[in-house]
């Protein structure tokens, strides 16, 4: 693979572009290195250094890292890197997790699935999520990280607290249920508590380190920069003014989604379409660009494409039409 092959794999893989096969053909490319020297043409800048190292630790599907493993990517790390520092900030990140195997699990647009962790809290994943988790927690600490979204009925255990990292906040508990909605590419980060307490701590742009406490029935709400470097986002509101009462009705339909019941209430379309897009799978072309800016509200248990499609019908005056078996195009 060449540096422009591995450039554009990356830009799929981290625009959620890129097929389970070609996140796994990415995480392949890193093992080769064992038989066969660093090609010339595969210097990495530091920006791509950052995706990479961000890339390895949310792959792939269901892949099980053992210890061979691991060697294989710290040798092509200390390849790819010029700097020892970020080579050694992964490996003491990789150890603080676990001495033991590290499990990986991805779940393809319209796919929904349910994990039970080692130390039996259970998980369910979103469609078009991806999770990092050790295959056995330490003694101290319970720390996973997750990109998409995730419900948690997290195993109480007061000596070992539990942590889900994401790109731009973490929540750490002790024992709790919540969810947590943290896709790259949506235009806000939520979590929502549905019993115990959590509290969320920012690390992205001028508020990082300021944390806030949830209590039953709230949520907090983060506005997103997908566009942003790492650490460049900026926001006026304090955290705290981010936080919002949320009635348990209102959390059940947000997370009916375990139960394959799509819920939406006062949401923009342009937010609904990327939602529609992992639900089912599809891609949606907008030909009518005032729709974005259309409001709808509804429950549906159990919907086809077609029903979905007809319900926003009765609610807007919009026309669709189905390009093969993935595109829908609005019109």
């Amino acid at each position: 693979m060449t540096r422009k092959d591995f450039q554009e794999l990356l830009r799929k893989v981290n625009t959620g572009k890129a097929s389970p096969e070609e996140e796994k053909a990415l995480f392949e490319w890193y093992a080769a290195f064992e038989q066969e020297a660093l090609p010339g043409d595969a210097v990495l800048t530091e920006s791509e250094q950052e995706e990479l190292l961000e890339d390895i630790r949310s792959k792939t599907s269901s892949t099980r890292l053992r210890n061979q493993g691991l060697k294989i990517i710290y040798k092509v790390a200390a390849s790819l890197f010029f700097g020892g520092f970020l080579l050694l900030s992964w490996y003491v990140y990789q150890n603080h997790q676990t001495k033991e195997e590290l499990s990986y699990s991805i779940v393809p647009k319209g796919e929904r699935r349910r994990l039970v962790l080692s130390d039996s809290t259970i998980v369910w994943l979103n469609a078009d999520s991806k999770l990092s988790y050790p295959e056995h927690f330490g003694n101290h600490n319970r720390e996973i990280t997750l990109s998409g979204e995730a419900y948690f009925e997290v195993k109480h255990d007061a000596s070992r607290p539990f942590t889900v990292h994401t790109r731009d906040i973490d929540i750490s508990v002790l024992g709790t249920v919540f969810d947590v909605k943290a896709y790259p590419l949506d235009q806000k980060v939520e979590t929502s508590l549905i019993r115990g307490l959590v509290r969320v701590t920012i690390h992205n742009g001028k508020k990082s380190g300021q944390q806030v406490t949830l209590h039953p029935n709230q949520k907090f709400v983060l506005p997103n920069f997908p566009n942003a470097d790492s650490g460049q986002a900026n926001f006026a509101a304090e955290p705290q003014k981010m936080v919002k009462e949320a009635p348990g009705l209102q959390l059940a339909k947000e997370t009916g989604w375990r139960n394959n019941s799509l819920s939406f209430e006062n949401e923009q379309f342009s937010e609904l379409v990327p939602r529609l897009e992992r639900w089912f799978d599809i891609k949606v072309v907008v030909q009518k660009p005032e729709m974005n800016n259309l409001r709808f509200t509804g429950t549906l248990d159990n919907a086809s494409l077609e029903t979905v499609m007809q319900a926003l019908m009765l609610s807007a005056h919009f026309n669709y039409r189905k390009e093969g078996d993935h595109t829908i195009v609005i019109y």
